[in-house]
């Protein structure tokens, strides 16, 4: 991979006290700036109602551009006092559709754009609003006659309006965008480069406006947020990259994350927490890391040292990374209407050793992730015809099972037609394979919900799953046409899945990646919050093994006969057996190991 570049972000309000205390500061960002590797500025005029004067954005301008690369910033979808509607989310954000708003944003812009040649939209750029101008031209697109409060007890609860809404905010926001947005700055600035950085939160685009098909023709570059804090999955700051990279292809430009903690944003994230962002921003295909924003940077010295620290280390594996990420893949699709149990699934299967990479490139035998965006959008049985691999979620074989897409539907998942499921959900007693019982019994409450359960008529049970009285299918695979079928009715209950079913569920989809691509990581000791991620270049494969746990673990790397393993780690003796081999890999906590596999 190239070298990163490393920028910051310096809000409006930051500006503003850069400028009172401009010598104190100036030398103390540059120094802190010049220390960690920062190379690039962008400079805000406006934010929550605060907006700069060109003149003041111009003296910021001239404090740095000796020394750094600097660019313009906007939060043009904040409100403040004097601007237009507004939503209150915990924040308030501007309702794009009103005409004060768009004149304020339209103002915002040439006067960023007679200062700067790049200018970066902040992620709160969105429809955000249910407002009563929304509904009433909602209401005019589509022939309905709702009131505001109607539409909102409505809307979550009906897929078809669901779907309706998010044409609606993306095809306001991509007016918006265009008229009020780019028009004003390139009238200003024709040669002005335009970036919008998208949020994490990839489920909620369609729903906001965010149809990344659109905004690529829109922007001449996108950025993406990888904030993954506390309470989140932090292989999402992976994913959520090459998910968009997958839509925008070469418009994809950087990452940006914070020191914000995910409970409380007043306090800073954890040390572990900063860095693994970093790391699994780092790892994807990005040019540029934003690291925001440059004042927090002084005020959370412990954070800024820390990843000034590790930052060597970070372009070193980088570095030597070539090719492509590898993994189960994953169709791009943008969910119209939200999903349920599969609600962002892939980051929770990435970080119990099950790498996922989006990709509209689907081959014959590859293995392909199906989720109810797919079921929905999609075409599997296009995929049936190249002859792939499917692993369909909890949530999408229930789907397929209630019949969307009719008896093929339910006789691609192999069930009686007559009576699909047998149950909904189920609390489970044990999981059983090859004829033993598997329970995490220690400590805890006794029994697993997993479903649906399935009336199975024809497949092999991989996992079983007993409620103390039948045993039933928990992971099978079944066979349609010249495709391997597997339905995983352990996904429904994510929490379960990642923590509390015992390691051999975990394990018993880490060995159908195994199926697909020749390795994986093996345990039968609990094993989660370990993410794998292979790179492929020719016959070698990259391999990351980033270990999130705050305390040592240990587990093999199971690799087919056909591949020999090097690493600086691998000081243990590969043990042979009937089908394949494995070395002991022991990573201390937070660990981050490089290994390369070679096709012998």
């Amino acid at each position: 991979m190239e070298d990163l570049k490393l920028a910051t972000y310096i809000t409006a309000h930051s500006v503003v006290k850069i400028l009172k205390n401009e010598q104190f500061m100036i030398e103390k960002l540059r120094k802190l700036f010049k220390e960690i590797g920062v190379i690039k500025l962008y400079i805000e005029n406006y934010r929550d109602g605060l907006l700069l004067s060109v003149e003041e954005i111009t003296k910021a301008k001239r404090l740095f551009d000796k020394d750094f690369e600097v660019s313009g910033g906007v939060a043009i979808g904040t409100w403040g006092e004097g601007w237009g509607e507004k939503q209150s989310l915990g924040f308030n954000v501007t309702c794009i559709s009103d005409d004060k708003n768009k004149e304020l944003i339209s103002k915002v812009m040439s006067q960023q754009a007679e200062v700067f040649d790049e200018i970066i939209i902040d992620d709160f750029w969105a429809n955000w609003c249910y407002s009563e101008r929304d509904i009433k031209l909602f209401n005019k697109k589509f022939g309905f006659n709702f009131t505001k409060d109607r539409f909102i007890r409505s809307v979550n609860s009906d897929p078809t309006l669901n779907a309706l809404w998010s044409i609606y905010s993306a095809d306001l926001l991509s007016y918006v965008s265009a008229n009020f947005v780019i028009n004003p700055a390139r009238n200003v600035n024709k040669n002005v480069k335009i970036i919008l950085k998208v949020a994490e939160w990839r489920e909620d685009f369609y729903h906001r406006g965010i149809m990344l098909d659109k905004m690529k023709e829109l922007f001449d570059y996108i950025y993406v947020g990888t904030e993954s804090r506390e309470g989140a999955s932090k292989y999402g700051s992976f994913y959520i990259v090459n998910f968009v990279k997958s839509l925008v292809e070469n418009k994809l430009l950087g990452a940006w994350f914070d020191q914000g903690n995910g409970y409380n944003w007043s306090l800073p994230t954890s040390i572990t927490s900063f860095l693994q962002q970093a790391w699994f921003s780092a790892l994807s295909p990005v040019k540029e890391i934003t690291l925001f924003h440059a004042l927090s940077l002084l005020e959370y010295e412990e954070l800024t040292n820390a990843l000034k620290n590790e930052l060597p280390k970070i372009r070193n594996i980088r570095g030597q990374i070539e090719g492509l990420p590898l993994g189960i893949k994953v169709i791009p699709l943008q969910p119209i209407i939200p999903n349920s149990s599969d609600r962002y699934i892939e980051d929770y299967l990435g970080i119990i050793g099950i790498p996922l990479i989006p990709s509209n490139e689907i081959n014959e035998g590859d293995y392909v992730l199906v989720n109810e965006t797919l079921i929905r959008q999609g075409d599997i049985f296009s995929l049936i015809e190249k002859k792939v691999n499917l692993l369909i979620t909890s949530a999408a074989s229930q789907l397929l099972a209630n019949g969307i897409l009719g008896d093929e539907g339910i006789k691609l998942l192999g069930l009686d037609n007559s009576k699909p499921i047998i149950r909904r959900v189920i609390e489970g007693k044990a999981f059983i394979k090859d004829g033993r019982y598997f329970s995490n019994e220690h400590r805890r409450q006794r029994g697993f919900p997993i479903g649906p359960i399935f009336n199975l008529k024809q497949g092999d049970i991989i996992l079983g799953i007993s409620n103390g009285k039948r045993v039933f299918p928990a992971i099978y695979r079944t066979k349609y046409k010249d495709s391997i079928i597997y339905v995983l009715s352990v996904t429904k209950f994510i929490p379960y899945l990642v923590d509390y079913y015992p390691e051999i569920v975990r394990q018993s989809i880490r060995d159908i990646f195994y199926e697909y691509i020749g390795f994986s990581i093996e345990s039968s000791n609990n094993l989660g919050y370990v993410s794998l991620i292979p790179f492929i270049y020719s016959k070698t494969y990259s391999v990351i093994i980033i270990n999130m746990n705050d305390f040592d673990t240990e587990f093999w790397l199971k690799v087919s006969k056909d591949y020999n393993i090097f690493g600086n780690s691998i000081d243990n003796k590969i043990e042979e057996m009937d089908k394949y081999n494995k070395v002991k890999i022991r990573l201390k906590k937070n660990e981050i190991l490089k290994l390369e596999i070679n096709k012998s």
